[in-house]
């Protein structure tokens, strides 16, 4: 019997990318996507033979080659294809490239259009979670773009939100030290292209800071800015490395980790839809990096299992990426001391949870649904597949890993009791998907009983408590039982939820109180709806805070650990639904994992940068107007009255020193 050609040429095909991608002498750089942004600002660069061509004309062709339909450079979202934030600087960068060698004529044109139709929207829906890169790109970009004459043209709506966006770039370079002690947060110096022209530069201070490989903190466009200013050998060396590594556009940092590079390659191959053919390859080098990824403390085989299991397939894998990097609020937010096991169960538990709530939700069928929820009632895998396998792995791993880290000669007592509550939850998610399915209508109280077990809260807290709870006295307390402060705190979690997410869940078609208390009130409106659930959660909000604080049904530590995990469900919804949201919450996470409490002095030793005279706080506001435009002139059109949500841009401080050059000469119509 002979194979048909088709598959053999498949399974040839698959031969090669085999031997070609995932062979360990490849270094997996094809995969990593260049970044427009600093491929246009090497291509700025001129040969150093003659001033009158590009040192990189490969770069410069990448930017001839590669403007997008709507006439941007840059990244687009990729839930429905429209311009990220990140479309902004970039496209600028690329025009002032083509200004600079005078060619692509067509391309500034379409540029300039896509600036000038787009700015507003872009930055409408950005605004609330501009990062920092971007308040320190975003207006070098436009002081450059006006410098090379590319002439700007604003509505008059922006008139505030780019001067905003001016004072927040001004308040970083005034608040940051030039070099950030932490390994992860990039320092102010990696950002040295953005600097205002105002700023004098010590070059030789920057020489200083340029690294063994010849770059600045790794950034292709903050080194080239540094060759451009101080002419250094070991700069323009790396740079044409950088080239010669990535013909086809530099990516925006250089060297990259090598494990990030390799999760770039797997995602590719899992959005081409060729998963099921490198099935192998890619969990070996999901193995290999998450064995490195674990803690001082923990296990390296344990460590790994969980990050795996959800790691292997598109749905776990589209997690991790959503978020770029995983963080555990409860985990965040706890004051207590570092406790490797405890804070592995928090953070564990919450990826499933979040993975699974979503595979109910919304990605599974009815059918993987039944089969998933009967393999957790019986605890048996037989006859999983796909993503129900994958979810049903990592839970056991999960519960296996609590159970035998909890106490050797409990371990079956404990495993039990985890897999009943985690049975429970599963259960809960599943009723809550068949009422969705039938257009059952549950009374209050039945819904309330099923929602406070589906919010899973208790999930996440409780296993945590184990590893705390060992110490108390005389080990009478029963960690994975259900304490009345327990209860409050999935009730609390439950009401918190329905007061900001009723929209969202009856349009997906979900339960929830608010609605069900409109609909048993035909009378009422959906303001007085959300305020009776809002007086239920208050009046148990101060039950909760009372057993915290005086209560002594169990430990200290372990009620610690409740009013954490309450504290970020109220973080999450106290003022709207920010769990859903993929951007809201990026500064706060910022804050906890990168951003260091340290002096905000500046230090005297080495400075870098010489402000000019500052601006007196109470004219800050009309200098930094005269600044953008010394002889501004608004034109007011009909279209320009309507009010948009731009207005609520606010700045950093009132104080400290403002400057916007003079000479930037934008135009607000």
């Amino acid at each position: 019997m002979t194979m048909e050609p088709s598959l053999l040429s498949i399974q040839f095909l698959v031969y090669e990318v085999k031997k070609e991608i995932f062979s360990d002498d490849n270094n997996f750089h094809g995969f990593v996507s260049p970044s427009a942004y600093d491929t246009a600002w090497l291509a700025m660069i001129p040969h150093c033979e003659s001033e009158n061509g590009p040192m990189f004309e490969s770069c410069l062709n990448w930017v001839l080659e590669n403007q997008r339909e709507g006439g941007f450079w840059g990244e687009i979202n990729e839930d429905d294809d429209s311009p990220s934030i990140d479309t902004l600087p970039a496209t600028l960068a690329c025009l002032l490239a083509l200004k600079k060698w005078n060619i692509g004529h067509e391309y500034v044109e379409k540029g300039l259009e896509f600036i000038h139709s787009n700015m507003e929207t872009i930055l409408d829906i950005n605004y609330q979670d501009l990062p920092r890169w971007f308040i320190l790109a975003f207006p070098a970009m436009i002081e450059l773009c006006e410098a090379a004459g590319l002439n700007l043209v604003f509505r008059h709506e922006l008139k505030e939100a780019v001067t905003d966006i001016f004072v927040k770039r001004q308040q970083i370079l005034d608040m940051e030290e030039l070099v950030d002690e932490s390994p992860y947060f990039p320092p102010l110096l990696s950002y040295l292209e953005t600097f205002p022209s105002t700023y004098h530069f010590d070059r030789q201070v920057i020489v200083k800071h340029v690294n063994k490989d010849g770059s600045l903190f790794q950034s292709p466009s903050a080194t080239a800015f540094a060759f451009l200013t101080t002419k250094n050998v070991d700069c323009i060396k790396y740079l044409q490395s950088l080239v010669r590594m990535f013909p086809n556009g530099v990516p925006s940092k250089y060297p990259m980790d090598e494990e990030v590079i390799k999760l770039c390659m797997v995602d590719h191959v899992q959005r081409l839809g060729l998963a099921e053919h490198f099935t192998q390859e890619i969990d070996q080098i999901l193995a290999r990096i998450y064995r490195n990824q674990k803690d001082y403390k923990s296990n390296p085989n344990e460590a790994k299992n969980v990050s795996i299991k959800l790691f292997k397939d598109a749905l776990a894998f589209r997690l991790l990426r959503m978020q770029g990097h995983y963080v555990n609020p409860v985990v965040a937010s706890a004051c207590l001391p570092f406790d490797s096991n405890m804070r592995l169960a928090i953070a564990k538990a919450a990826i499933i949870v979040t993975v699974s709530d979503d595979f109910y939700d919304m990605e599974g069928s009815s059918s993987e649904l039944e089969d998933l929820t009967n393999a957790i009632r019986r605890w048996d895998c037989k006859g999983l597949k796909g993503h129900g396998k994958t979810i049903f792995d990592a839970l056991d791993d999960l519960v296996n890993y609590i159970a035998s880290e909890y106490h050797p000669l409990e371990e079956n007592r404990a495993m039990a009791q985890l897999r009943q509550m985690w049975r429970e939850t599963f259960f809960a998610w599943m009723v809550e998907k068949t009422w969705s399915l039938t257009g059952y209508v549950p009374s209050m109280d039945e819904y309330l009983e099923t929602g406070m077990i589906s919010i899973a809260a208790h999930t996440v807290t409780l296993p945590a408590t184990s590893f705390l709870s060992q110490s108390s006295k005389n080990g009478t307390l029963e960690p994975f039982e259900y304490h009345y402060i327990t209860k409050l705190l999935m009730i609390i979690a439950r009401l918190l939820n329905d007061t900001q997410s009723y929209q969202k869940e009856q349009a997906d078609g979900k339960m929830n109180l608010v609605m069900l208390y409109l609909n048993q009130n035909p009378n009422i409106g959906i303001e007085d709806s959300i305020a009776y659930v809002k007086e239920i959660l208050e009046v148990k909000r101060k039950e909760f805070l009372e057993h915290v604080l005086t209560g002594n049904d169990m430990p200290k530590s372990c009620k610690e650990i409740h009013l954490s995990c309450m504290k970020v469900f109220q973080m999450f919804f106290n003022s709207g639904n920010l769990f859903d949201s993929e951007t809201a919450l990026v500064d706060d996470i910022n804050k906890t994992i990168y951003l260091p409490i340290r002096d905000r002095t500046k230090s005297k030793s080495e400075p870098l940068l010489k402000p000019s005279p500052s601006v007196p706080p109470n004219k800050q506001k009309k200098e930094i107007y005269k600044s953008i435009h010394p002889n501004l002139k608004i034109q007011v059109s009909p279209s320009s009255i309507k009010q948009r949500s731009l207005k609520n841009f606010s700045a950093f401080s009132r104080g400290g020193k403002l400057i916007i050059p003079a000479t930037i000469n934008m135009c607000f119509i």
